[in-house]
């Protein structure tokens, strides 16, 4: 483990502007996660959380509940993080921004639901690199005209095709809800495009059970 100090530096750099956005992109996350997702070693990863941790940008959490439940730590944004990126120049949802100030009340529960998000994230990166751009629930709370609940992503096609689906909603199916709440989600979409309205072809809804 390393056991240096934390660097401290005046302004941050685009790589770790970058590395706050993607941990408010999914509110939670992991060094082995970030580190597929970036294409990084773990060891890269961790000494740049270590910096923002030490310069208050970024929290770190781990306890034994974590260890009963082999998850590695967690990390969210902490205080500082959060004020940053509610500055207009980086165009956040505010909305987002000001719930990430509970991340100390979030259970595990809570927690793992935004890990396996960013795992499916990691996922779709995988098969389909930059053909689609690829928005998480916290980035389309800004936004009014989605369905509420937010899916959990929101897939658009660069380079729109005629022949393609060009934009998906994905929602993920979680064993521990009722099945009744996941019909209950189904239907949601659709009084959400016959009474809504949707510019252009509504996306296709994508599920992801486990």
């Amino acid at each position: 483990m390393l056991k240096k100090e934390p660097k401290y530096r005046k302004t941050l750099t685009e790589k770790q502007l970058r590395l706050l956005k993607l941990i408010y992109k999914f509110r939670f996350v992991s060094v082995p996660l970030l580190a597929e997702v970036l294409g990084r070693n773990k060891s890269s990863v961790y000494e740049n959380l270590y910096v923002l941790v030490g310069q208050g940008y970024v929290e770190k959490r781990y306890n034994g509940s974590f260890r009963l439940a082999h998850i590695p730590a967690i990390y969210c944004l902490d205080t500082k993080g959060i004020k940053l990126l509610r500055n207009e120049e980086h165009k956040l949802s505010d909305m987002a921004l000001s719930n990430m100030y509970k991340n100390k009340r979030m259970n595990l529960e809570y927690i793992n639901k935004c890990l396996q998000a960013l795992e499916i994230f990691s996922a779709f990166k995988r098969h389909y690199g930059d053909t689609f751009r690829i928005f998480s629930r916290f980035e389309l709370s800004n936004y009014d005209f989605f369905p509420r609940p937010l899916p959990d992503f929101y897939l658009r096609r660069v380079g729109s095709k005629e022949d393609e689906v060009n934009e998906f909603m994905v929602s993920i199916l979680e064993k521990s809800v009722p099945y009744f709440v996941h019909i209950k989600k189904m239907r949601t979409y659709q009084t959400h495009e016959e009474e809504e309205g949707w510019e252009g072809d509504y996306p296709c809804v994508l599920l992801i059970a486990p």
